[in-house]
């Protein structure tokens, strides 16, 4: 095996595939990174294209700040979007959620993020569902960790809003570990996408291809925690080229363009 023209064939793919990263993140204090990156310009070095961004703050109660950050980063460069979070009180005690919502799209939002159990609430319908019809009425894709809901209710927001993407990503813990459920919901619920940082061990992403199919599969790297390549290199070594071009950017592009 020759490493050396692996790498050359590798860096040949990745300069002539169009990247769209839906999952990088703004580290804060409490993030255990020997060195974080310096701007957001390693990122794109290593191919990337454009980018979602969230930031580590917006797990905690500093979650305004968190959102603050990533729109500012959005608006000092066109290849960033946003991806805030939202949480119950954006729509509770005379708050309308609606212009919330409409203020976050004016500043490059095109995924939110909930972290119910971060923030402890329940992902209920008497509690959120106001939010996620209107979510689902502008067609704004919702992010959640897997570890952040139980699967029922996972599987409640699906049914009750079919027209709402629903993207999971496999955070804090590996996707592979509940395959079962990932797929039963992937197999019943045509909205729900699967984000790809943390599956493309074991063989998993053939697997996910012949079962869930390309077009709901979404490349995220979730950097600066993980090195982009990894995944980046599976999918080149696992896919056709019509697949990995939905993969790598316009199953996420179609999501963007779809939000009214």
């Amino acid at each position: 095996m020759d490493i050396k023209q692996l790498e050359k064939d590798f860096l040949k793919c990745k300069s002539e595939e169009e990247i769209v990263d839906i999952n990088c993140c703004l580290p804060c204090y409490r993030d255990n990174l020997l060195k974080a990156p310096a701007s957001h310009e390693a990122y794109f070095s290593e191919g990337v294209d454009r980018m979602v961004l969230t930031a580590s703050l917006c797990t905690t109660e500093m979650y305004s700040e968190g959102n603050e950050r990533i729109f500012d980063a959005a608006a000092r460069d066109e290849r960033i979007y946003a991806s805030p979070v939202i949480v119950p009180e954006m729509n509770l005690g005379g708050k309308k959620f609606a212009s919330v919502l409409e203020a976050m799209l004016q500043r490059k939002t095109v995924i939110v993020r909930m972290y119910p159990k971060e923030h402890r609430y329940p992902l209920r319908k008497w509690l959120v569902g106001d939010i996620l019809g209107e979510l689902e009425r502008r067609r704004v894709p919702l992010m959640l960790w897997h570890m952040q809901a139980d699967w029922n209710e996972f599987a409640e927001i699906a049914e009750a809003y079919p027209d709402l993407p629903i993207i999971i990503e496999g955070s804090d813990q590996k996707t592979l570990y509940y395959v079962r459920s990932i797929m039963g919901l992937c197999e019943k619920y045509r909205n729900i996408y699967l984000e790809m940082h943390n599956f493309t061990q074991y063989d998993f992403l053939p697997y996910a291809l012949q079962y869930v199919g390309a077009e709901r599969l979404l490349f995220g790297s979730r950097s600066p925690f993980n090195d982009m390549n990894g995944p980046l290199y599976q999918i080149y070594t696992n896919t056709d080229p019509f697949q990995r071009k939905l993969i790598l950017s316009e199953n996420t592009k179609r999501l963007i363009n779809g939000i009214k």
